[in-house]
């Protein structure tokens, strides 16, 4: 099956209601495949022999009704898209329906404008859905890169003073490990964390049976804060240790990394909100420049007569480039390359090469990604190596989000414009 294709199941005890509803979907768009069910119970065994993206259900059906598959999709399929199309309309029976988790509400009319409606409905519930479990696969996808093992081991007194650290200290902090004999560690922690820090100890000191894990940020010997994890338990009564034992391991670019995520959440939810073209251009564009931090990034839009410019593009893009360059097909860039291919540009190191984005500005590396029919996404740098792994999937994520969100907006305005004539 195809990404872009959408298996519905629709219930409705109403069969010729059902192959209406089947015929008219997948008329409208033609990504979608309906699977009708005549009863819940129907539904049910469907759903568990097969996979579908959006269960589409009537209310009111003899014997279990809508809410009640809906209570059965929430518990075995979680975040499911299901949407409730109705010939029974009040608002009691939404209110109903959207304390019980329910995607979307549609009440059902007599026009075939409503198949429209539905249809759309439908694509926004799956692109949404398939953008949250993309960033779901994501995320844990870092989560297993960040190594558990402890990088730095330190014995500590019950008051906090320092008995014991390894050198690993000195790569984590900068400090030389033979200096912190005696000092109070707590010195050392970021004021905000310190009353967490002395809990943590107090509940290790008091306690042999205790553990701890924490997460702070300690001054760097450079001045700067770093973020740690300290993982303890209390030796005490061990002869070779008598002390509390606090594993540290530095957790900074796990941080920066759930920043990154952070900010694509938030990202992808403004991208479902917006309605406008260039209110979406303008969020990738600035969330690009968040995420991956390069040091300028642009939204080339294609236009009728042929050519790539300039859209949407973050202050810093301007401040390098002075007026942003158009791109045409023919003229050798990597910018066009990869929107006339259809596949991404990654060059860590473009330096002295005439393709590059804006060939007159010391530029070291640059990612151009296409964005479907609509144009590229440009982020550069002007140093080599400036993105990772991690980077680039991040940034592909970041616009298929975007394209997802073009391409609703696309849908409704022509939905809108079909309405009005």
């Amino acid at each position: 099956m195809s990404s872009d294709e959408i298996t519905v199941l629709h219930v409705d005890d109403e069969p010729d209601f059902g192959s209406l509803v089947a015929t008219y979907l997948e008329r409208i768009d033609d990504r979608l495949t309906v699977v009708t069910a005549m009863s819940v119970d129907e539904a049910i065994d469907r759903l568990e022999s097969a996979s579908f993206d959006c269960v589409v259900s009537d209310y009111d059906m003899p014997g279990t009704g809508g809410l009640a598959l809906l209570d059965f999709v929430r518990e075995e399929f979680g975040e499911l898209p299901f949407i409730l199309f109705t010939g029974r309309g009040s608002e009691e029976i939404a209110g109903e329906a959207i304390a019980a988790g329910v995607t979307g509400y549609l009440q059902k009319e007599t026009t075939t404008s409503q198949y429209e409606v539905l249809a759309n409905r439908i694509a926004n519930a799956v692109a949404q859905r398939r953008a949250e479990r993309a960033v779901e696969t994501t995320e844990q996808r870092y989560q297993r890169l960040i190594e558990e093992s402890s990088d730095a081991i330190c014995i500590l007194r019950p008051d906090a003073t320092i008995e014991y650290v390894s050198p690993a200290v000195e790569r984590i902090a900068g400090y030389d490990h033979e200096s912190f004999a005696g000092e109070t560690v707590l010195e050392y922690v970021h004021p905000a964390d310190v009353s967490l820090a002395t809990e943590a100890l107090s509940t290790l000191a008091d306690d042999p049976a205790a553990r701890i894990d924490v997460e702070l940020r300690f001054r760097h010997a450079d001045g700067h804060w770093v973020w740690l994890e300290a993982r303890g338990r209390n030796l005490r009564a061990d002869p070779t240790v008598e002390g509390l034992v606090v594993y540290v391991r530095d957790i900074g670019e796990r941080k920066r990394r759930e920043q990154q995520l952070s900010a694509l959440f938030e990202t992808t939810e403004g991208l479902i909100r917006s309605e406008a073209r260039e209110a979406i251009l303008s969020r990738a564009v600035t969330a690009a420049d968040e995420i991956l931090g390069l040091a300028a990034t642009g939204f080339y839009a294609a236009t009728d007569e042929g050519t790539l410019r300039p859209a949407a593009v973050t202050n810093r893009a301007v401040e390098l480039f002075g007026e942003l360059p158009a791109f045409t097909g023919g003229d050798g860039s990597l910018v066009w390359r990869a929107f006339e291919t259809g596949e991404p540009v990654f060059a860590g190191d473009v330096e002295g090469r005439d393709e590059r984005y804006g060939p007159d500005v010391t530029v070291g590396s640059e990612m151009v990604i296409p964005v479907g029919e609509w144009g590229v996404l440009v982020t550069a740098s002007t140093e080599p190596d400036a993105f990772d792994e991690t980077d680039r999937t991040l940034a592909q994520l970041l616009v298929s989000n975007v394209e997802a969100a073009l391409e609703r907006t696309n849908r409704e305005t022509a939905t809108d414009e079909r309405c009005d004539g």
